[in-house]
């Protein structure tokens, strides 16, 4: 009888075994170690070595902050690249196994909540979720994080909630913050979905180790340029492992005290990074626009995929548009007798009314209903069409406001009769630009 025979008949013996320990799949991780030293394996020391094998899997594994619990498994990373496919810098992330395990489930109303695997730098917590809670008709919803070491609550933001679908697989929550975390307390709520409202059924709370980070990389172009009189410097570019940030200055907005003391006003820009034969656009918070941090007045933190993995070889910063809209035509008026939209050029063709509605959602309004008949590209695929209201009096006030579609841009936007002057009319700010310029700046990161 030869090994091979033996080992076949060990097998037997010992009855079933995982998939990974069997034959062939046994004979060809172990031929060459075992058939060049010519052992003879009893019964017992191929249990032995069996435990050895798996429990050094085990020592491994917990010895290591990233991947190694999955063995490098392919299929894995592929699900876990699969779940993140909206940001092409997280996927950079996951096939560099610059991932956490942490595999914590916690029983619900509405099956298993697991947080499977996560990812941190000092830009962005991305949480990996699965479980059999995910069915139609529920939400989960990001509530609060805390940093379990000085026991504060961490600042975060961006969308941050799940909706069911009967599909089931590994999702994502996203949020935003500031500063890396080692040891973290994540608390949400699972909700049913009732029509219009939402009722919670279940607290879910983890607490999890975000493992060692990757420190991110600087660049200070300090590059100045000018479009349409109005003047601007990319001040520096931050990379981390999950994103990039890009600081620029206004230069003609410092020092203003307020957004109608400008002569002009730039609504955005669109930044991407660029490699030999792959790019990085804004960046996406699990598919929605991240909120951008104060930095000032008159400066800006534009957000963009990571290029962190791209930076072995030549990479490019490249602003591809800035977003202008002058003074003039900052202010639209809407007239609810005749239903139309003006600015100082005229009636507004950029944008219909649609409807005007006594209320939405379950909500009283009345609400606008409005769509634009122009598209923007990048950041400004989906605008806000109105981002304030001028008060009677001559204040400001933030609109509430529900887009609908993020292809058209149509949305409902809520009025109030206080918004409304002596003759009846509500005096907009607009929100969308009036000018697309393409400067073609291109700033090589090194």
């Amino acid at each position: 009888m030869n090994r091979l025979e033996e080992l076949k008949q060990m097998q037997g013996e010992i009855g079933e075994m995982p998939k990974e320990l069997q034959m062939p799949e046994l004979t060809r991780r172990m031929k060459k170690k075992v058939w060049c030293h010519r052992v003879f394996v009893s019964l017992r020391s191929l249990c032995l070595a069996l435990i050895i094998f798996v429990g050094g899997m085990t020592i491994g594994v917990n010895g290591s902050r990233t991947f190694a619990d999955s063995v490098k498994s392919i299929p894995l990373l592929n699900k876990l690249a699969a779940a993140v496919d909206f940001s092409k810098g997280y996927e950079d992330a996951v096939r560099k196994e610059y991932v956490t395990k942490i595999g914590k489930v916690v029983k619900t109303k509405a099956g298993d909540v697991m947080l499977s695997y996560v990812m941190a730098d000092d830009s962005m917590l991305v949480m990996f979720i699965d479980g059999s809670w995910e069915k139609e008709g529920y939400e989960l919803v990001l509530e609060k994080l805390v940093d379990t070491d000085t026991g504060k609550d961490i600042e975060w933001s961006g969308i941050t909630s799940i909706l069911g679908n009967d599909k089931q697989g590994l999702e994502v929550l996203d949020p935003k913050w500031n500063q890396h975390h080692q040891h973290i307390s994540a608390e949400l709520s699972l909700r049913k979905i009732d029509g219009e409202t939402s009722k919670e059924l279940d607290t879910v709370s983890f607490t999890f180790s975000t493992g060692k980070k990757l420190e991110a990389r600087t660049f200070t172009p300090k590059k100045e340029f000018t479009i349409n009189g109005l003047s601007y410097r990319i001040d520096k570019v931050t990379m981390y492992p999950l994103s990039t940030e890009v600081e620029v200055t206004y230069l003609d907005d410092v020092g203003i005290d307020s957004d109608k003391d400008r002569e002009y006003q730039t609504l955005g820009m669109d930044f991407t990074v660029k490699g030999k034969k792959e790019s990085r656009g804004h960046i996406c918070n699990n598919g929605l626009s991240v909120i951008g941090r104060d930095l000032g007045k008159g400066r800006e933190c534009y957000y963009l995929e990571s290029g962190y993995y791209m930076l072995d070889s030549d990479v490019t910063l490249s602003l591809d548009c800035v977003y202008q809209l002058p003074k003039e035509l900052q202010e639209v008026t809407y007239d609810s007798e005749t239903k139309t939209l003006t600015d100082a050029n005229g009636e507004l063709t950029d944008v219909t009314v649609k409807a005007e509605l006594g209320s939405y959602g379950g909500e009283e309004g009345p609400w606008l209903m409005l769509r634009p008949n122009i598209k923007f590209e990048g950041a400004f695929g989906m605008p806000n069409i109105f981002q304030d209201v001028i008060m009677p009096n001559g204040d400001l006030h933030s609109l509430v406001c529900d887009v609908i579609s993020s292809t058209s841009g149509e949305g409902y936007y809520k009025i109030k009769e206080s918004y409304k002057d002596a003759d009846g009319k509500i005096r907009f700010i607009r929100g969308y630009p009036e000018s697309v310029e393409k400067p073609g700046i291109k700033i090589k990161l090194k």
